[in-house]
């Protein structure tokens, strides 16, 4: 991994672990079902529904973290709840256990706070009842699950305009969105892997449409280094994230993974007798661009780790 920690703040499991992770039951909240559109009658077949929807998903000896918002009633309606779940159970506060939060009810739990750590199998996650804006890791395939959102089928929230801004290895795992279960990690591995190879086919069409629309007279400059400069700051302007060298693409990627890298060519054209390229570097969906200027006698920008792929193939 390239990231090592001690400390007893992160959890450590086995890929092999029955590892689940939930948020947002609200049980025994009444307001929630209209709130959030819920398709159950009553509290009693809400409450029915997700503990049997639990327990068919988590097996006894399974851990479940449970990122916030559990039950809007009583301690004595939380340990009763808590009576009929299967595994383990860690609480990470929301803001209506806030309200809630006593000695008493920290104590039914195997493990009570406001965010945590955990890794499983080499996997880094970060648990918070809230989607974060940045966070560290972000750029590394390092996830963050939240709840609190309340997103889901149907489902029109006050903070979903701000979803889009999320990284795709962000998920809300809270009931709404997961077909009111708890979401196993084997699970998570599958949706987030869908969203990041989504996302980076995405960012990565965006790029080859904005270079396909980069003139040739763009390119100034009345030698190899000057118009590798001008191509480099054009690239910079359409905002793709063109590195100058092999340290800054190390950086990027991250110098643990250099090894991992991959690297092809996105895009070509000419200017006179100048010819010119593009390359991707690509790390697990996390890639960064360079730039290539040769006249035939003298280049600038040439640092490819390897050029056995093509990006057409990449996709």
């Amino acid at each position: 991994m390239a990231y090592s920690y001690n400390s007893d703040f992160v959890t450590f499991f086995s890929e092999d672990d029955p590892v689940f992770f939930t948020s947002d039951t609200h049980f025994s909240d009444a307001n929630i079902i209209r709130l959030c559109g819920r398709p159950f009658s009553s509290v009693e077949e809400m409450d029915e529904t997700i503990i049997r929807n639990w327990n068919s998903t988590v097996p006894e000896n399974g851990t479940v973290f449970h990122l916030g918002d559990f039950c809007s009633k009583s301690a004595s309606r939380w340990k009763e709840i808590l009576g009929k779940l299967n595994g383990d159970v860690h609480l990470i506060l929301g803001n209506h256990d806030l309200r809630k939060m006593s000695s008493e009810l920290s104590s039914l739990f195997a493990s009570v706070g406001e965010q945590k750590q955990v890794i499983v199998g080499e996997q880094r996650i970060y648990l918070n009842h809230y989607p974060f804006l940045c966070y560290g890791g972000s750029y590394r395939d390092v996830w963050q699950l939240f709840g609190h959102v309340h997103t889901g089928p149907g489902h029109t929230g006050l903070d979903d305009h701000r979803m889009g801004a999320l990284f795709p290895m962000q998920y809300d795992v809270g009931i709404d969105n997961n077909g009111y279960h708890p979401v196993s990690f084997s699970r998570l591995k599958e949706i987030i892997g869908e969203r990041m190879a989504e996302s980076a086919g995405k960012e990565f069409a965006r790029i080859k449409d904005s270079l396909s629309r980069l003139r040739p007279d763009e390119i100034v400059g009345n030698d190899v280094s000057e118009k590798w400069e001008s191509l480099f700051r054009s690239l910079k302007d359409r905002g793709i994230p063109v590195v100058a060298d092999r340290q800054e693409m190390y950086s990027f990627l991250c110098p643990h993974r250099k090894d991992r890298i991959k690297t092809g060519t996105i895009f070509t054209g000419e200017n006179g007798s100048y010819k010119f390229s593009v390359q991707y570097h690509e790390v697990k969906g996390l890639r960064c661009y360079s730039v290539e200027v040769s006249d035939g006698e003298d280049s600038r920008g040439k640092f490819r780790e390897d050029t056995s792929s093509d990006g057409e193939n990449e996709q």
